[in-house]
């Protein structure tokens, strides 16, 4: 079973992760109480792009897409917006 790796200001653990997983990793990201589900290459999470850490919000990692659903919800009380994303369409 594949563990889910949390990456909060850890910019090169996390870029090491999403080269490590970038053909079979998943990551979840979190804006406001929402969650959106990306590929591991995704330019969207790893391009910040406006100077800031890729990592300056919490991600949620893990090759294994099902266990992520159920990690988000539990972190958000069982709230569960996730959204695939636009660009990668995870």
């Amino acid at each position: 079973m594949s563990e889910i790796l949390s990456f909060h200001n850890d910019e090169a653990g996390y870029d090491s992760w999403c080269r490590l997983h970038g053909h079979d990793g998943y990551v979840l990201t979190k804006s406001g109480r929402d969650w959106t589900l990306h590929n591991a290459t995704c330019q969207a999470i790893t391009e910040a792009g406006d100077g800031k850490l890729n990592t300056s919000s919490p991600k949620l990692c893990s090759t294994d897409r099902a266990r992520l659903v159920p990690e988000a919800r539990e972190r958000s009380g069982g709230r569960m917006p996730i959204q695939s994303c636009g660009q990668c369409g995870s």
